[in-house]
């Protein structure tokens, strides 16, 4: 019998039978959970006063530094020199050498998304909806926020057109019904 019809290297078999085993696992563990799943409340007081911090206004009045910032109820109400008087509950931060910002709006973000989706696998993925491939547990979350990122649209390649005015019409209809304003793929790609 010749060398070249010997049967396929068993060890080169075992190892594409255990990637396919490694893949199969991975596939298991990549299942999106909320990020506050099993978390306690966050602390959410009336008013929070953070001081000396160098402020960066993106409005006419510029930088400014060592001010204060004062929200009340989820609402800026006061930026620079702040004279008055606090409650009892109000949450007073000292930002002393740090900066404050306003957030990025990433409106187009493929950060979250788990492998390629169709991102040159596919030609089109109309079957895939991006909430089936939102990974709610990756790294990038955290690297996201430290960047400044307070909101992201992700969105995944649709291929298909009416795949894409399908995902505008849901996203409308969430908004409409009060749902959340942060909803993967509305608009598609």
């Amino acid at each position: 019998m010749s060398s070249t019809n010997a049967p396929v290297e068993p060890k080169a078999a075992e190892r594409k039978e255990s990637k396919q085993v490694q893949l199969r696992d991975l596939q298991k563990t990549r299942v999106a959970h909320s990020p506050m799943e099993g978390r306690g409340p966050v602390t959410n007081p009336p008013a929070v006063l953070i001081r000396n911090a160098i402020i960066w206004t993106c409005g006419p009045a510029g930088i400014l530094t060592n001010a204060q910032l004062l929200v009340s109820h989820g609402k800026i109400l006061s930026v620079g020199d702040i004279k008055t008087e606090l409650t009892a509950d109000t949450l007073v931060i000292d930002a002393a050498g740090q900066q404050v910002t306003p957030g990025i709006i990433d409106c187009h973000s493929h950060s979250f998304v788990v492998g390629n989706v169709n991102e040159g696998t596919l030609p089109s993925t109309p079957m895939v909806r991006i909430r089936d491939v939102v990974n709610s547990e990756t790294e990038n979350y955290y690297e996201q926020l430290a960047g400044g990122v307070t909101v992201a649209n992700v969105l995944q390649r649709f291929g298909e057109p009416d795949r894409r005015t399908e995902l505008r019409d849901q996203a409308a209809r969430r908004r409409e019904s009060g749902g959340s304003d942060f909803h993967p793929g509305a608009g598609g790609g």
